[in-house]
């Protein structure tokens, strides 16, 4: 028991610094704030029996729900329900199937219409790279939006993130309703804030829905109008922090390209910003990016006939390793597709390359995708091919394929909303991503498996002719590729190419081209260059993994992630642990999918 009280002290004294950050940095009155008192902080909350039926949580719950309907200001909306989010009660909107990029436009137009429709003096700070949205106000009108902000919270669930300093005075953030006192105190005080709503994006396969959290938030920002007539920004951002005389003329950026996610409230259909800052920034990205996909189901018993013919007629000369390439489909491409369609709606075509196949869930009324058969982009004398590097160097043959586009096998997924400045810049030069240890070892011939031998033949043939031997490995992302590079490439080296697209069975011969002929040539011929991305690859089948995974769900900390098949065989359970974990994190069905399959 002693041990016990210990315990719940050292939470306590852990957790209470955060609990009231601005009540003992700017208000020494208790009676001012709210009367709502958790009965547990996240730290002693955590410390009660895990499972949510526990009597001690149980009990937990109830009392603070009881307390926190009696001491919101203005009273609870009728359209939120409590739910605990790390630990702490919070209000939450529920909004079937909404995005993470909807949440995000979601809290920038709450903003947006409290200032049109009180006239304010407003304007978007657009950014390139940007995951949020960034909104000024001009100083005479600050403490009025201040007003409306605390007026419109006493009835809706909004958020303010603010600055505040703990008990011990260190600096941190406070996050509560726009309608409590505290932070009423608080934002008056400072002139910025994170503004937001909590949205739960339910669907039948997660009834309780994912929590949007402040990560969706708009930037409110006070910029003090000078007596020059200028405005003057708080902090630094990428466009400027100074704008004055013609260029802070306000003018409307053109309508919203998706509509919000609900109608209720409507959004506004244009959004003002300054003369200065209408036109794109010259990092930002305005030509056209298409995705282009390679997909086969390896468990067609057709598909499997026509490889199981190509192997016969290949004899003893075939190497070992091409009958062993994996070709399973494990549902993972339709929800490669939802992360896409979710999370890069910048992109012009998706383009489905197959052999002779179509997902039996594919809607074929549907027009966002592209069913694209190797007899389009191969000679018919090629056909029928088994081998990844054959296709990877005839993608560029698509009919109507944009110059820049990003290439996804169907273990690829985004993790979260992307710009397309993550894979190109704005001058048309595509980004690589290369692994920070793993190399490529030397080996002699057929020494090395057949795909680490293709890779050494682009090394030899760069070093031939550039008189450089590149080594390190790329990571398991999404890869950039450039249409000419690739017309550049069959012009230059026509024999490697035609070698490569020729070869149905992965062979010794092959040159890889897709990251290693197209990056390192382009990185050389000043095409491509290396960059970072935030990513995760996971080897299914171990307990690590499942740990990794369920970290990356409740983080959403990557731009991108690969869910690679392990070296050993897969049991049943592994393959329907991670269907479940794919359904939890991409739960909306696209607008491709057929409804019902």
């Amino acid at each position: 028991m002693a041990k016990v009280t210990q315990l719940a002290r050292a939470a306590w004294a852990e957790a209470r610094a955060p609990l009231f950050p601005v009540w003992s940095a700017r208000a020494a009155d208790p009676a001012e704030q709210s009367t709502f008192f958790p009965v547990a902080t996240p730290a002693l909350f955590s410390m009660l029996p895990g499972k949510s039926s526990s009597l001690p949580r149980r009990f937990v719950n109830r009392v603070e729900r009881r307390l926190y309907r009696s001491g919101r200001p203005g009273g609870r909306p009728t359209d939120v329900q409590l739910r605990r989010v790390q630990g702490v009660l919070r209000e939450v909107t529920s909004q079937p199937g909404i995005t993470p990029r909807q949440a995000v436009d979601k809290n920038r137009d709450l903003v947006v219409r409290l200032c049109e429709e009180n006239h304010l003096d407003y304007f978007l700070v657009p950014e390139p790279n940007a995951r949020r949205h960034r909104v000024g106000i001009a100083s005479p009108d600050w403490d009025a939006f201040l007003v409306l902000l605390g007026d419109y919270g006493r009835s809706h669930a909004v958020y303010a993130s603010v600055r505040a300093r703990d008990l011990d005075g260190r600096p941190t953030r406070m996050s509560d309703l726009v309608a409590r006192p505290v932070i009423q105190h608080a934002i008056h005080s400072q002139r910025r804030a994170a503004i937001f709503s909590l949205y739960a994006s339910k669907t039948p396969t997660t009834p309780k829905g994912l929590i949007l959290a402040d990560e969706s938030a708009c930037l409110v920002e006070c910029w003090t109008e000078n007596e020059d007539g200028s405005l003057q920004a708080p902090v630094g951002n990428s466009r400027t922090t100074l704008v004055g005389g013609v260029y802070r003329r306000p003018v409307y950026l053109r309508d919203r390209p998706e509509p919000p996610a609900t109608a209720d409230p409507p959004g506004p259909a244009r959004v003002r910003t300054l003369t200065a800052l209408a036109d794109p920034e010259i990092f930002d990205l305005r030509f056209p990016i298409d995705i282009v996909y390679t997909w086969v189901d390896g468990a067609d018993p057709v598909w499997q006939e026509r490889k199981r013919r190509t192997l016969s007629a290949a004899g003893i000369e075939t190497h070992p390793g091409a009958a062993n390439i994996r070709f399973s489909d494990n549902g993972e491409l339709r929800y490669s597709l939802r992360s896409v369609e979710q999370f890069a709606p910048w992109a012009r075509n998706i383009y489905l390359v197959t052999d002779n196949q179509v997902p039996s869930w594919l809607d074929p009324a549907q027009t966002r995708i592209t069913v694209v058969d190797h007899r389009d982009i191969f000679p018919a004398d090629a056909l029928p091919t088994f081998n990844s590097h054959s296709i990877g160097a005839r993608l560029h043959h698509i009919d109507g394929l944009s110059e820049n586009y990003v290439h996804f096998n169907d273990d690829f997924f985004l993790g979260r909303p992307v710009r397309p400045e993550t894979f190109f810049d704005s001058n048309g030069v595509s980004k690589f991503f290369l692994s920070r240890t793993a190399t490529l070892g030397f080996q002699g011939l057929g020494e090395a498996l057949p795909h680490e031998q293709a890779r050494r033949n682009v090394v030899e043939l760069l070093a031939r002719d550039f008189g450089f031997r590149p080594s390190r490995i790329f990571q398991h992302t999404p890869i950039t590729q450039r249409r000419s590079v690739f017309f550049e490439l069959e012009e230059r080296y026509p024999e490697a190419m035609e070698r490569t697209w020729r070869s149905r069975l992965r062979d010794h011969g092959d040159y890889e081209p897709n990251s290693w002929l197209h990056h390192y040539y382009g990185y050389l011929c000043g095409y491509t260059r290396p960059a970072r991305i935030p990513y995760a690859y996971f080897e299914a089948g171990t307990q690590r993994t499942w740990d990794n995974m369920q970290r990356i769900y409740q983080t959403r900390s990557v731009d991108t992630f690969c869910i690679n098949e392990a070296e050993h065989e897969l049991s049943p359970d592994d393959y329907q642990r991670t269907s479940r974990w794919l359904e939890r994190y991409f739960p909306k069905p696209a607008s491709f999918e057929l409804p019902g399959v």
